[in-house]
């Protein structure tokens, strides 16, 4: 179980923004009668899916938590973009300013 709150709503927001994208995808391609998917980054759904996932990283890094699993996060691509900008996060690119982390939040 999750130990803090905003952790839980950031995951319930970002299932929401997945539904979403992922509706708007089914409906692009059923109206456009089109074979593929659109570009997700064409989407605004899938531009604030990414904007909530940085906050979950970035959240989850400041704290110090890893998950036991993700099963919240289904979609190998995003659960690999979590874990990039899990990633990215240790790196130090304010190396005078130890709390940029934390000040993002």
């Amino acid at each position: 179980m999750d130990s803090n709150g905003n952790r839980l709503n950031l995951r319930l927001e970002l299932a929401l923004l997945i539904s979403k994208a992922r509706t708007q995808d089914s409906i692009y391609q059923k109206v456009l009668n089109k074979d593929t998917l659109p570009d997700r980054f064409s989407s605004l759904y899938w531009e604030d899916v990414l904007d909530r996932l940085e906050d979950l990283a970035l959240m989850d890094h400041a704290e110090n938590f890893t998950p036991d699993h993700s099963l919240y996060i289904e979609d190998p691509a995003l659960l690999k973009s979590y874990w990039t900008l899990r990633e990215w996060c240790g790196i130090d690119i304010y190396p005078d300013r130890p709390s940029a982390v934390t000040e993002r939040l």
